[in-house]
């Protein structure tokens, strides 16, 4: 059995549904899209995973992130075995 949750549409109402969606607000859903409601990409929709709206970084955390991946990339490099030494 699924364990109750609040929705994760921060309506307030308990769920156990696998979504983490109530069913007011699937109701709700169904009912914008079958009224003709413009699709909303996720990465535009505040509150969704992908919004990419409120990820202001500044300078310095953009370049700490820049030599975190050169690093983790050159580490990784490094472990991958090349197929160049077999014959």
């Amino acid at each position: 059995m699924a364990k109750t949750k609040l929705c994760r549409w921060n309506c307030g109402r308990k769920t156990d549904r696998r979504c983490g969606i109530c069913l007011f607000c699937c109701n709700e859903r169904d009912g914008l899209i079958a009224s003709g409601a413009p699709y909303i990409p996720p990465s535009e929709r505040p509150g969704h995973r992908f919004y990419k709206g409120d990820k202001q970084r500044s300078p310095k955390q953009k370049a700490a992130l820049t030599s975190l991946n050169q690093s983790r990339m050159a580490e990784s490099a490094k472990q991958t075995p090349t197929a160049g030494g077999i014959s």
